[in-house]
């Protein structure tokens, strides 16, 4: 059992910076490091699924303060899920900005948080759609702001470290190893003949 969090709660925080670009190229920033464990491509596939584009046209920018300050470390198992969240947060606000310009491409009278941003393209619930760069396009005609933050607060995670109380972890991920060995017991010769594992990586 492994909780996924840090115990110093004021480190449950990132930010994300995000730029949608005329041409609907888009360029994204977050606190997180990557160290091989695929925190990049993940945050990728976060950006280009909020905002309905292929993961091609989004393209990772160098962590740096300079566009995203205070960071908390990529550690605690947490890096995927605070900076995640903190671009999906960015990617929520530019949609909830260019949604209403694609409602009036569309001819879309509803609600414009109907549309969906999907297939590299924005489309109504009456099956019509325009190209996501169309969008951002008449957003740069219209003067809307194409540029977002996103932060994300882990919510109600607090944890007392000298009287070792509270909730210091949002949720867990769990995990069991089984292994059968064959020892001799006059010789001490071992043999590992089997192992089972299995992780739950949680949410």
């Amino acid at each position: 059992k492994f909780g996924i969090s840090f115990t110093l709660t004021h480190l449950n925080q990132a930010g994300a910076l995000v730029h949608v670009d005329q041409d609907g190229s888009i360029h994204m920033n977050h606190g997180g490091t990557e160290m091989g464990q695929g925190l990049f491509t993940k945050m990728l596939a976060v950006c280009a699924d909020a905002l309905g584009v292929p993961v091609d046209r989004v393209r990772q920018m160098r962590t740096s303060t300079e566009k995203v300050p205070n960071t908390s470390p990529t550690a605690a198992s947490s890096g995927s899920d605070l900076n995640g969240a903190a671009v999906a947060a960015a990617c929520a606000t530019l949609r909830g900005r260019m949604a209403p310009v694609a409602a009036d491409l569309l001819g879309w009278e509803g609600d414009p948080g109907a549309l969906v941003f999907a297939d590299n393209s924005v489309q109504s619930p009456a099956g019509a759609s325009v190209p996501f760069p169309a969008v951002a396009k008449q957003c740069w005609l219209q003067r809307v702001s194409l540029s977002s933050t996103g932060f994300y607060a882990t919510p109600g995670i607090a944890y007392d470290t000298e009287a070792g109380r509270g909730t210091p972890f949002f949720y867990y991920a769990y995990g069991v190893a089984l292994v059968e060995v064959e020892l001799c017991g006059l010789t001490g010769e071992q043999r590992v003949r089997r192992v089972d594992i299995l992780h739950d990586v949680g949410n």
